[in-house]
């Protein structure tokens, strides 16, 4: 018995939103497979369809150039180490610069995000112990010893007690009574 040809389905995706501060991606395919009625739950297809409304590949074309600058998420020094601010607390950042200078003038919005700061704040990471040719770093996820002077075996014990995560970064504005003389 012949099988029936397999149809070829073309992956796009599109950025989806459920709340303005939680961004997620959906991809053609999901669609499709809701549609048909693939999903194990027909319930769960409909509240995703009345959940979800898809916009443009480029979900930050509004968002103003202040808040784009912002909220970047700056990457580690060192690739597998150090912790990273998520996405999800990046669009946070980007919903709430957008609705702190929403209504304001462009003077206005500038005073509001002067001296604003997105990031994890400062980091403090133990002084290595060394000697005998030896150092120890101690760290989040225990200690590492490796040679005096070999800063490769030094990246990998980062690595090992600092591993990369995904964390949750804050955004601090100045207070807006700050610019209350220029956002009258």
């Amino acid at each position: 018995m012949k099988s029936a040809p397999r149809k070829k389905l073309r992956f796009s995706k599109c950025e989806c939103r459920v709340i303005p501060s939680c961004h997620r991606t959906l991809t053609v395919s999901t669609v499709r497979l809701m549609f048909e009625g693939k999903m194990k739950s027909p319930l769960a297809s409909i509240l995703l369809l009345g959940l979800l409304s898809c916009t443009s590949d480029s979900a930050d074309e509004n968002l103003d150039p202040r808040c784009q600058s912002l909220c970047i998420i700056d990457e580690p020094s060192l690739d597998g180490a150090f912790d990273i601010c998520s996405e999800t607390s990046a669009a946070l950042c980007k919903d709430e610069c957008m609705i702190r200078i929403e209504a304001a003038t462009s003077l206005c919005a500038t005073c509001l995000l002067e001296d604003a700061d997105y990031g994890l704040g400062p980091q403090f990471f133990d002084i290595d112990l060394c000697g005998n040719g030896t150092c120890e770093m101690t760290g989040r996820e225990g200690s590492c010893t490796y040679p005096q002077g070999d800063s490769s075996a030094a990246n990998d014990c980062k690595r090992q007690v600092y591993p990369r995560r995904e964390v949750h970064c804050d955004t601090e504005y100045v207070s807006v009574l700050d610019c209350s003389a220029i956002c009258q």
